[in-house]
């Protein structure tokens, strides 16, 4: 485990009622989708973002709740990296694929597709299956979908040529190409 060497006195690990709802909300609007019951989030506040994680409930009882809060100033993460927030714009971290299953605000792309989005790559026309739009005002970037609706990151519409392509944001290969 990693450890911070400042420790702040005025640490909050639960989030805030606001942001909690913010989730929630472009959640439902942008995939038609709510976080499981079971999780809490909690946050950790930056200089210039907000990193959200979700832990289970049966995680979070009172034994634990105090260790976490106690532990908190000392640790890097706890629970799964699930969004960012930075100025006032929420970006999606690989963690919430576990959590969730969109009903719009995705791609589904070919096998051959999907590799190549795995290695780092934008996904070509003749690659992508299906698109599912988001509403217009939603500004999440769309989840990548294999063919058997494994969620493998997240990526951009775009239009090249007169044909879409998606640019890859964020994909499950970051792991390995990034040595974490």
């Amino acid at each position: 485990m990693q450890t911070r060497k400042k420790i702040n006195s005025n640490l909050k690990i639960l989030c805030e009622t606001t942001i909690v709802s913010e989730i929630n909300n472009t959640l439902k609007r942008c995939y038609d989708v709510n976080l499981p019951d079971n999780l809490i989030l909690l946050c950790r506040k930056a200089e210039k973002y907000i990193d959200i994680f979700a832990i289970s409930k049966s995680c979070m009882d009172k034994v634990l709740k105090r260790v976490i809060e106690f532990a908190w100033s000392h640790m890097v993460s706890v629970g799964v990296h699930v969004f960012r927030k930075q100025l006032d714009k929420l970006l999606p971290m690989l963690g919430l694929l576990n959590f969730i299953k969109p009903r719009k605000g995705y791609v589904v792309v070919n096998y051959e597709g999907m590799k190549h989005f795995l290695y780092g790559k934008d996904v070509l026309h003749n690659n992508i299956i299906e698109i599912v739009e988001f509403p217009a005002d939603c500004e999440l970037p769309y989840i990548v979908m294999g063919p058997k609706g494994e969620a493998v990151g997240y990526g951009r519409f775009a239009v090249f040529k007169g044909k879409p392509l998606i640019r890859n944001v964020l994909d499950l290969g970051w792991y390995l190409r990034s040595g974490v």
